[in-house]
């Protein structure tokens, strides 16, 4: 039910700040506690220090998303300042929990890798909006300005067409990252399932060299069309100030990306080793932990810049009532986002079936319009204040205006005379009509826009076919990667089954060489035994032959003994 209190704007920002205190009271002990329970390590350490740049730039970001809320007065332009915002408390949460539990790492940056892409997208839209809103007819203003060539290093590729031509086609070079960004995280999440995936290693063997590939060319190309538009229209959006806006979204996305590629190159080169992990499991865990660290500390400065760069002061002055449910609920609202894929699907499918586009850039489409439109929804054939240049008189016929939306003077005969660009009527002939009329030159220039969109709708067709083969090859490398897996684990099992082999044969020789032994050792035992037993018989014999020669003596003195007793 929505709010009806008419002071909640007063009364909201405090509610909010002592949430957070309380939130605070809560969550430091626990982290306090958290801390002594376990042993004081270099992990621990750092993900309290970056737990205290966290809790000191989510108040931050915070405010800024809540102060746009309260001053909801441009949906158009507050609602994508909203969702980029809303960057700086998802990094560093995100990269807090990371870092305090670095086996779901892969897990939690999911969500912060697609939100940077839905971030840039947003950037997008809110240039787009308030140019729209500022200039009804700036596919026509575009038209008329000089060339805007190619930016290093593109500079040799022929200049997209000025007009709706170069508004489409850098609308469609960001929304490619937005495609490109969340599938191939979603490979990454496959490919560490299956054990592919090697974070941090670069390797032809892996998936994560060629996903950083990929997503350095889609990120570059989203950047480079940001720059071309700001290039093209400099003077048209000098007054927002985009290149503070542009700066913070830029070295976000961008220095979080390549610090991660240089902590890689770190652990490539053997800077960071498995000499010091202090207390993490690996070397590929320690350049995790240490891309959450950076991180935490880079989005307390980004916090920052985002406050004064996408300040709600601006939109102050033309405050209105408002429930605060509408603007709450504001800031979830994705129907923009989901018509803008729409349309660009749609004008994707319309091109590969040779069907006519409707180029248009934030409302929708009419059926019986099927030329070419501004920013605004309304047909092409108007003139630089953007109203019709075909104006009906009192008598029902149309009367020809000029940029000035006036009907222009007409001649003798009562048909209106065709004006050029400058307002001024052309030379007409004998036969009173013109010789250049400006209906033939807007005709010239949709049938130009025309090819320039097949050009284009091409280019894009033969960038998702490359894309196609290349995630196809991914996919195949991804293959052969798991098919050398399994044929290495299958000469593993042969080597440990060998090995068992050896092993048993092994045993058996043991046990038979004991074997050998126990029956020497047997025999030797019975021989000693034969032959003690045969020193003991010698023995007894000698004693036998002994005690006879003793009883043969004894003999011997008593016949002796006899024979002398006998003659006396």
């Amino acid at each position: 039910m929505p709010c009806t209190c008419g002071n909640w704007r007063r009364w909201i920002r405090p509610l909010v700040v002592c949430l957070y205190v309380a939130l605070l009271l809560v969550v430091l002990p626990l982290c306090v506690w958290e801390l002594q329970k376990s042993e004081v390590g270099t992990h621990s350490k750092a993900w309290f220090i970056a737990g205290v740049f966290v809790f000191m730039t989510i108040p931050i970001s915070l405010w800024g998303i809540l102060q746009h809320l309260v001053h909801y007065t441009q949906p158009e332009l507050q609602k994508p300042i909203i969702r980029i915002l809303w960057m700086v408390p998802i990094y560093s949460v995100d990269s807090w929990i990371a870092l305090r539990y670095p086996r779901i790492a892969i897990y939690v940056d999911t969500c912060r890798e697609c939100y940077e892409a839905y971030v840039i997208y947003n950037f997008l839209i809110f240039l787009l909006n308030y140019l729209s809103n500022q200039y009804p007819s700036l596919v026509l203003m575009l038209e008329v300005q000089e060339q805007q060539k190619h930016l290093p290093p593109l500079c040799c590729c022929p200049p997209w067409a000025m007009g709706e031509v170069l508004l489409f086609r850098c609308k469609l070079g960001v929304l490619q990252y937005t495609v490109v960004r969340p599938v191939t995280t979603v490979i990454a999440l496959v490919c560490q399932l299956c054990g592919v995936y090697d974070e941090g290693n670069f390797s032809n063997r892996n998936a994560w060299t060629y996903l950083v590939i990929v997503n350095n060319i889609s990120q570059l190309f989203a950047m480079y069309c940001l720059v071309l538009l700001y290039k093209a229209l400099k003077d048209e959006l000098s007054q927002i100030r985009p290149v503070g806006k542009f700066l913070c979204v830029k070295m976000v996305v961008f220095v979080s990306f390549w610090q991660a590629v240089l902590i890689a190159i770190l652990v490539k080169v053997g800077v960071i080793s498995d000499k010091h992990t202090w207390d993490w499991d690996s070397v590929e865990a320690v350049a995790t932990g240490l891309q959450d660290f950076i991180i935490c500390v880079e989005m307390f400065l980004a916090a920052i810049a985002h406050h004064y760069s996408f300040t709600y002061k601006p939109y102050i002055l033309e405050a209105e009532e408002g429930s605060c449910f509408d603007s709450f609920m504001a800031m979830w609202d994705v129907s923009d986002i989901r018509a803008d894929i729409s349309e660009q699907v749609q004008h994707v499918g319309r091109t590969v079936l040779g069907r006519p586009n409707k180029m248009y850039f934030g409302s929708t489409s009419r059926p019986e319009h099927t030329e070419h439109t501004g920013l605004s929804g309304r047909p092409e054939h108007t003139g630089l204040s953007g109203r019709p240049e075909h104006t009906w008189s009192w008598s029902g016929r149309p009367e020809h205006t000029g940029l000035s939306g006036r009907p222009e003077h007409t001649g003798l005969s009562g048909r209106p005379e065709h004006t050029g660009l400058s307002g001024r009527p052309e030379h007409t002939g004998l036969s009173g009509r013109p010789e250049h009329t400006v209906c033939l030159a807007v005709l010239n220039t949709q049938v130009c826009l025309a090819v320039l969109n097949t050009q284009v709708c091409l280019a894009v067709l033969n960038t998702l076919v490359c894309l196609a083969v290349l995630n196809t090859q991914v996919c195949l490398a991804v293959l052969n990667t798991q098919v050398c897996l399994a044929v290495l684990n299958t000469q593993v099992c042969l080597a440990v089954l060998n090995t068992q082999v050896c092993l048993a044969v092994l045993n058996t020789q043991v046990c038979l060489a004991v074997l050998n032994t126990l029956v020497c050792l047997a025999v030797l035992n019975t021989q000693v035994c034969l032959a003690v037993l045969n020193t003991l018989v010698c023995l007894a014999v000698l004693n036998t032959q002994v005690c006879l020669a003793v009883l043969n003596t004894l003999v011997c003195l008593a016949v002796l003994n006899t024979l002398v007793c006998l003659p006396s």
